[in-house]
């Protein structure tokens, strides 16, 4: 196995990649997280990038609640769109502003919240077209999955889901989702190429991946209800469960 680089930040994570020495920053294999993009700039090897997307609006009402749901952001808080940070920290607002094209433009991470514009798109978009070999969807989770793995020539990883949030019981109001649609049209444009990305990809496949991704969601579904049986069985007869275990991931949250 390979170092493991953890942070809890980009702004962190980032330090630490940089007073590395050139040799030690090769030894990364990969680099998982939430990152602006540029990462690459630091290496003398050549780096590939791949993404998830996932429905702007959608992505800032589930960000904001667990935010929430985690007391990072106060009990009882109300978004108050007559103000021009809308009652949030600067810190919460810019996750909200556009987010995924300030990611993917590698924007400056201190861009005031309401100030991308339409020359982050078009960087963001330049850079999926050069950079990127995969940008998959959220919402299409699993069939992204197999054409990841057409697109990577890898394996079939079965998966079980982390992570998930509860059901909310913070509720957004819906001028606030409307404002929200308003404020990320970059963000939706960015879905929109990655969707017509995709569509494009997939037809070069045909017929075969569609079969294979329903193959997968039966395969996947088994893994699942195996891996509960398992643990379960191993609960009640006071065993230890194992920590999951993986191939080796180098992480920047």
């Amino acid at each position: 196995m390979g170092d493991v680089l953890t942070a809890q930040g980009w702004k962190d994570g980032l330090a630490n990649i940089q007073k590395m020495s050139d040799e030690k920053r090769e030894n990364y294999g990969l680099l998982k997280g939430h990152m602006y993009f540029g990462l690459h700039e630091l290496f003398t090897t050549p780096c590939k990038y791949l993404t998830f997307l996932r429905d702007p609006v959608s992505r800032c009402i589930s960000h904001y609640q667990m935010l929430c749901r985690e007391r990072i952001i106060e009990a009882g808080h109300e978004i108050d769109l007559s103000k021009p940070d809308w009652n949030l920290k600067p810190a919460f607002h810019r996750t909200l502003d556009n987010y995924q094209t300030r990611l993917l433009a590698g924007a400056d991470p201190d861009l005031p919240f309401g100030h991308c514009n339409e020359d982050h798109l078009k960087m963001a978009v330049a850079n999926l077209e050069r950079h990127f070999v995969f940008v998959g969807l959220t919402e299409q989770f699993d069939f992204s999955l197999m054409l990841m793995r057409r697109t990577c020539d890898w394996r079939w990883r079965f998966y079980i889901p982390i992570n998930v949030g509860p059901k909310e019981s913070v509720q957004v109001k819906p001028d606030v989702v409307s404002a929200l649609q308003d404020l990320n049209q970059f963000d939706r444009a960015i879905y929109n190429y990655a969707q017509e990305r995709m569509r494009k990809t997939a037809g070069y496949f045909g017929w075969s991946l569609r079969i294979e991704h329903q193959l997968f969601i039966r395969g996947n579904e088994l893994h699942r209800r195996y891996t509960g049986w398992r643990r379960g069985l191993k609960k009640k007869l006071g065993l230890k469960c194992p920590a999951r275990t993986g191939e080796a991931i180098q992480t920047l949250a």
